[in-house]
């Protein structure tokens, strides 16, 4: 036999607040029963919804998308779970790319008094444009010793800057 629960009673069991399922209801995305009065009950299956709400909200979904997602008959929850999974890997890779290139700009801040604004300029592009030079390389280049090129340690990277700073700097 299914089980109704009140609103204070769902948002208890859940640990979401009562203001927050008034406005998932309000949103459409988890709509209760409501008796003959309005008053809003809940059921087994609103367990299973809410789930996949605290699901997408961890993995970064706006509650539009959710909506959408939600309102689905045939949404797959593991394939929405591996789509999420290869973002938040790029998103990762991003955040390390970031870090290697702030690495490199407070390495560089340290050695060299006063500081080129230009080589600043240059890691931000360099940053940004990361990806298209690695794929344009490819087309000249064969994919291994492109990747080499990439996977050169940061150390032998500042060191040739060093190196390269001193030679091409009219100072």
């Amino acid at each position: 036999m299914e089980q109704h629960y009140s609103i204070g009673v769902f948002a208890n069991r859940t640990g979401v607040t009562v203001r927050t399922l008034h406005y998932y209801d309000e949103l459409g995305i988890l709509t209760p029963h409501r008796t003959d009065s309005g008053r809003r009950y809940y059921d087994d299956s609103h367990f299973v919804t809410l789930q996949k709400i605290v699901t997408l909200k961890f993995l970064g979904y706006s509650l539009e998308q959710m909506k959408e997602l939600l309102s689905q008959h045939n949404w797959d929850l593991r394939e929405s779970l591996r789509f999420q999974k290869k973002v938040m890997e790029e998103n990762l890779r991003q955040m390390e790319r970031t870090i290697k290139a702030l690495d490199h700009a407070i390495h560089l801040a340290d050695h060299q008094e006063p500081i080129d604004a230009g080589i600043f300029v240059s890691i931000i592009q360099g940053l940004q444009f990361q990806d298209e030079h690695k794929e344009w390389l490819k087309g000249i280049y064969p994919r291994e010793k492109v990747e080499e090129i990439f996977s050169i340690p940061t150390e032998k990277q500042q060191e040739f800057e060093k190196n390269s700073k001193r030679i091409l700097l009219p100072y």
